[in-house]
């Protein structure tokens, strides 16, 4: 019963992580990407799981962690990484819409758009 439920976990992750999101919001000249966990210039579920992986295995002593994350990890600007940015993270495809290729839920800094554009950099 267990290996019939890591299968299905497994396949859905894998299923999901093919899912790009495009409108994502970018830094203007800094080339961060918010929501890019794992540097590979897209937001995709798989920037989940690497979060998820990064905040598992987080020393709070050293402050480090054993994975590796690009600057747009912290996908709701507040400049911690954190679970928030999970959750940010989640709503983001949450309110995913695939016919206009944006969604309800802002990546990045809230407040005004001033220096932001949805082009990916």
């Amino acid at each position: 019963m267990f290996k019939k439920i890591i299968s299905l976990l497994l396949c859905a992750i894998m299923t999901l992580s093919f899912i790009p999101a495009v409108g994502v919001f970018a830094a203007k000249g800094t080339g961060v990407i918010y929501g890019d966990v794992n540097g590979d210039k897209e937001v995709t579920s798989l920037d989940i799981v690497r979060l998820k992986r990064y905040l598992a295995f987080y020393d709070f002593d050293t402050e480090t962690s054993s994975v590796e994350i690009s600057a747009g990890a912290d996908a709701n600007g507040d400049g911690n990484v954190d679970a928030l940015d999970i959750v940010r993270l989640k709503r983001y495809f949450a309110e995913f819409d695939y016919e206009t290729g944006k969604s309800t839920v802002r990546l990045g800094p809230l407040g005004d758009n001033e220096g932001w554009s949805p082009d990916i950099l």
